[in-house]
């Protein structure tokens, strides 16, 4: 699906093999998403017009990304010939003249702050002695975050950042893909003549030029799994996603790599909290095992209950007019302890 295939693997890239595909927008070729059928001659003509419409946008639109340096490329559906995909790459220049104006920050320095780790967490001690809770040394050893100073990027300062040396990893696939973002949703489809300002991919979209607009994933082993030389989504796939790590840490610095900053700031949350709720857990299955030991001693369920107490004498109405007898309120024996059970937990 506009990705080469090497090796019998797909990747990530234009078919020269050399240039990465930040992002791919989709459109179909026929109507409103390729599903408009024409019962008579006018509404031929309207349909037609519409496509000649969009068609005119997604030029005048694509030329305007390609004037701001974006290069694309068009690939035709392999399934079905009325989806047309065209995939989005900014070169490293442009990449570096979106992260300054976004003041993207970017490690300068090794950190040389020492973490403090007298106050680490009592569950967390506890939980490090059990293999099951932790991962293998060569697997701890990716998942060591590398702890940089940043700074906001500068173009004209490039060596003093880490890595720049290789411009093709120097940003990270979640960062091309937002600094590529960026420029989709502030870029016109329309001339600069115009007075309208007609602007985005998303109101692309939503007029049907386009039909979506996304970053695509790397390419996954499902069945093979090499810890030196998997990708960061087999990675997270083998050591995050998968049943068999529901007790094990998140690998939250590879998240928010590989997803971003805010995605990764959701999981970091989300396992706090639950972390958090292991201590109320515990509380109320003390507080539940505490009622169902005592609730042989609770003195209003054994009125209830008891041949010669209350609820022997006691006749309570019918909650029915026709069919339901009166009923003694030692008949609620069961309930009545379930009830007290739960209040006393």
């Amino acid at each position: 699906m506009g990705v080469a295939e090497v090796k019998g693997r797909q990747t990530t890239f234009f078919k020269d093999g050399k240039r990465k595909i930040d992002y791919v927008l989709t459109y179909e070729s026929n109507g409103v998403n390729g599903e408009e059928e024409c019962n008579n001659v006018d509404e031929g003509v309207h349909a037609k017009a519409r496509e000649e419409k969009r068609a005119s946008k997604r030029l005048q639109y694509e030329e305007n990304l390609r004037q701001l340096g974006l290069e694309l490329e068009h690939v035709e559906g392999k399934h079905c010939k009325k989806i047309h995909f065209v995939l989005v790459h900014a070169p490293f220049l442009l990449l570096m003249k979106q992260a300054e104006s976004l003041c993207l920050k970017m490690p300068v320095l090794q950190s040389d702050v020492k973490e403090r780790t007298v106050f680490e967490g009592i569950l967390d001690k506890f939980v490090r002695k059990f293999r099951f809770f932790t991962f293998d040394e060569k697997t701890n050893e990716r998942l060591k975050e590398p702890n940089y100073f940043t700074a906001p990027f500068v173009a004209a300062h490039l060596k003093c950042y880490v890595g720049h040396e290789n411009p093709n990893t120097f940003f990270d696939d979640s960062e091309r893909s937002r600094l590529v973002y960026d420029l989709l949703i502030r870029t016109r489809y329309d001339t600069y003549e115009a007075e309208k300002y007609r602007v985005g991919i998303q109101r692309l979209i939503k007029n049907g030029t386009y039909t979506s607009a996304f970053p695509l994933h790397e390419d996954c082993g499902w069945n093979e799994y090499d810890v030196n030389r998997s990708t960061d989504r087999e990675f997270l796939y083998w050591n995050w996603a998968r049943i068999t790590n529901i007790c094990k840490y998140q690998p939250l610095w590879l998240i928010k790599k590989y997803f971003g900053s805010k995605v990764g700031w959701y999981f970091a949350w989300l396992g706090y909290y639950t972390k958090v709720l292991i201590f109320a857990s515990v509380i109320g299955i003390l507080c539940f095992i505490y009622g169902i030991s005592t609730i042989s001693e609770d003195i209003p369920s054994n009125d209830i209950c008891g041949s010669d107490g209350i609820g022997a004498e006691v006749i309570l109405c019918p909650t029915c007019d026709k069919y339901c007898d009166y009923t003694r309120l030692n008949s609620s024996c069961i309930y009545s302890k379930l009830v007290c059970g739960k209040i006393a937990g």
